[in-house]
């Protein structure tokens, strides 16, 4: 039988901070929230098998990204062909380490990621863990591409809401039914929502009125 070892939300949230601080609360983050802490903003395919890494007593997982677009891209940053999270939790040598609200990644599947580089390792984790990121579809009728989202409830995570959110976390609000393992969110076209998240870079942008809040 497979051993798990499960990790405290506090632990997992400093670490896949890279040790911002120690928390026991998820806030949830809007779409310009997101944006505006993310270094690099993508659409991307999982080009190979999530690797699990073991350093130290601690077990991560390394996701190799093929890069589809870049939507946001730091001004340091060069614009790289693939791109690497890497992130706590994982299995190695039959021992589960499940962190969660933590990001689950599968080969083949594509994604829109928020990411923020580390400055030493130059690898990239998930901005706000499982709310940032998507999961990319293509409409079998119209041929157009959608976001959705599944919000990871392996654990019960408190969760501190903004008294204002816009954008399309809004759909994130309903909880999932009982028995089921997952939070989903409605779907909404990619293009729509990367004119979304690039008026937020430019207060200019023909889209700003995307970005009026909602309350």
């Amino acid at each position: 039988m497979r051993q798990k070892a499960m990790v405290a939300l506090t632990l997992a949230a400093a670490l896949a901070l890279g040790g911002a601080g120690w928390t026991t609360t998820l806030v949830r983050l809007d779409t310009k929230s997101l944006t505006l802490r993310s270094d690099a903003i993508v659409t991307a395919q999982v080009s190979r098998p999530p690797k699990p890494v073991k350093e130290g007593n601690m077990t991560y997982t390394e996701i190799t990204l093929l890069v589809e677009e870049y939507v946001k891209v730091a001004p340091s940053l060069q614009k790289a062909q693939y791109v690497r999270i890497k992130q706590l939790g994982g299995t190695y040598n039959g021992i589960t380490t499940v962190v969660p609200g933590m990001p689950s990644f599968r080969t083949g599947e594509r994604v829109l990621v928020f990411l923020r580089q580390d400055a030493e390792t130059k690898n990239y984790r998930v901005v706000g863990l499982s709310q940032g990121k998507y999961e990319i579809h293509t409409d079998p009728e119209t041929g157009e591409d959608y976001i959705i989202q599944h919000m990871s409830q392996t654990s019960s995570i408190p969760v501190q809401h903004a008294p204002e959110r816009v954008g399309f976390n809004l759909d994130l609000a309903a909880p999932a039914e009982e028995g089921q393992g997952f939070e989903v969110a409605k779907k909404r076209p990619l293009a729509e929502a990367i004119r979304e998240i690039k008026a937020y870079e430019d207060p200019d942008s023909p889209d700003k009125v995307l970005t009026r809040r909602t309350r």
